[in-house]
């Protein structure tokens, strides 16, 4: 069905140069184009040997996850409507993978902070002047 949070695949490739072959797979970037991602991770509900790496942190946008979250005491708010809508997608996407027999789930989380970008703009018109 069209309104999921399950990714959507493109296209599975394989190219071979020189004898090497490597696998590309294609899909669709779950991120805005618009809003810069400013964290994000990897929520799976549960907490055992769910911390990013030191190496992950290291990054420059690394991938969180769910003891990262609670660590930082990270809050997500959501509309009544916004929550139902989600609850539900949720559901279906789960009912589907059951029939699958598919039962690895996670959330992939991006966090856009509207005044990190308010701030920023700020900061370079001041550079500019």
């Amino acid at each position: 069905h069209g309104s999921t949070l399950l990714p959507r695949f493109l296209g599975m490739y394989r190219v071979s140069v020189d004898s090497e072959e490597t696998y590309l797979l294609v899909m669709r970037n779950m991120f805005s184009h618009r809003l810069p991602v400013h964290r994000k991770y990897d929520l799976k509900g549960s907490l055992v040997s769910r911390e990013a790496s030191d190496k992950e942190k290291g990054k420059d946008l690394p991938t969180l996850k769910d003891m990262d979250f609670l660590n930082k005491n990270e809050k997500v708010y959501v509309g009544e409507e916004e929550q139902r809508d989600f609850m539900e997608k949720l559901k279906r996407d789960v009912e589907f993978l059951v029939q699958l027999k598919i039962m690895d789930y996670s959330l992939l989380l991006g966090i856009h902070e509207v005044g990190r970008v308010e701030q920023e703009a700020e900061e370079e018109v001041e550079e500019e002047e």
